[in-house]
C-alpha cells in the first residue's frame, strides 16, 4: 500500500467491530504505517493470526493508531485484542518492528502469543507503545532488535505483563524493556 495497511487498512468512526480469524499476513509493505494491518476503529479482534515478513515505517506487522495524514479519519480510541497469534520477522523503519500502539485510549491486549525476530531501527523491536495501555498475558517476546527497547518500548501508558517471557532481545538501551 502506498500509505497505510499493506495487507489490510481499516478506518472507521462508528462502533463497528472487526474480527480476523486464522489469517496470514506475509510479505506486505506499507509506505507509511502498518505493514500487515493498519487499524483505526472501535475494536479489532485477531485470533490465530500469523504476521511475518511485513514492512512499514511504524508497526512492521500491526499499526494500532490513527493515521497521521489529514485526509484520514482522526480517531484515538482504537482497541485491539490479539489471541493465539504469531508476529515474527517483521521490520519497521522507525518504531514497532512487530506492533506500534498509540492513542489516548487505544489499548491493546495480547494473550497466548509469540512476538519474535522483529526489528525496528529506532524503538520497540517487538512492541512500541506511545500511548494507552498494553496488557500481555502468556506472551513470549524474544529475539527482537531495536536501538531502544529491543523487546518493548513504552513512552506512555501502562504495560502489564502477566505470566509472560521477555528475554534475549537486543538493543543499545533496554535490551528487553
Amino acid at each position: 500500500a502506498g500509505e497505510y495497511g499493506g495487507g489490510l487498512g481499516y478506518q472507521n468512526e462508528s462502533t463497528e467491530m472487526v474480527g480476523i480469524r486464522s489469517t496470514t499476513f506475509d510479505g506486505n509493505t506499507a509506505g507509511l504505517d502498518g505493514g500487515g494491518i493498519h487499524f483505526s476503529g472501535e475494536l479489532m479482534t485477531i485470533l490465530n493470526g500469523t504476521f511475518r515478513n511485513n514492512t512499514a515505517e511504524n508497526g512492521g506487522a500491526i499499526h494500532n493508531a490513527e493515521a497521521a495524514l489529514p485526509h484520514y479519519i482522526i480517531r484515538a480510541d482504537t482497541t485491539m485484542i490479539i489471541n493465539r497469534s504469531t508476529i515474527q520477522d517483521n521490520t519497521a523503519n522507525t518504531d514497532g518492528g512487530g506492533i506500534f500502539n498509540d492513542g489516548t485510549t487505544g489499548d491493546i491486549t495480547i494473550t497466548n502469543s509469540t512476538i519474535a525476530g522483529n526489528t525496528a531501527t529506532a524503538s520497540g523491536g517487538g512492541i512500541a507503545s506511545e500511548g494507552a495501555n498494553v496488557t500481555l498475558t502468556s506472551v513470549t517476546i524474544a529475539a527482537n532488535t531495536a536501538v531502544t527497547g529491543g523487546g518493548i518500548s513504552s513512552l506512555a501508558g501502562i504495560v502489564s505483563v502477566i505470566n509472560s517471557l521477555i528475554a534475549s532481545n537486543n538493543a543499545g538501551t533496554g535490551p528487553d524493556v
